[in-house]
């Protein structure tokens, strides 16, 4: 099995231990694997349960670097903002991935 598909059974087997619980608890990492593959719309759809049930889950979501490629998108700075995050926050970690990604750490 390839990691594509090691990776869309992972989020299979998540998505069945939440429904058997009842409770969608590891919606933050079904949202990591989505943003993995790249899967925009469905990592963003995840991302929102996890700050509804969640969001303690939500608290590494701003350094993660699984999560780069969303950054940009306003859904992502309004979901950090609803699980409380403040700009200044937002701002200080948007200017410390940008420095890691261009390698000046």
């Amino acid at each position: 099995m390839g990691q594509l598909e090691e990776t869309r059974a992972a989020i299979e087997n998540y998505k069945k231990q939440m429904k058997e619980v009842g409770i969608e608890f590891k919606s933050y990492k079904v949202s990591r694997l989505y943003a993995g593959l790249g899967e925009t719309e469905e990592a963003f759809r995840w991302l929102e349960k996890a700050a509804e049930v969640t969001p303690s889950d939500l608290l590494w979501v701003n350094t993660d670097p699984q999560f780069d490629f969303l950054r940009s998108d306003p859904r992502f700075i309004a979901c950090l903002r609803r699980v409380g995050f403040t700009e200044e926050i937002i701002e200080a970690s948007k200017r410390l991935t940008r420095e890691f990604t261009l390698g000046g750490i």
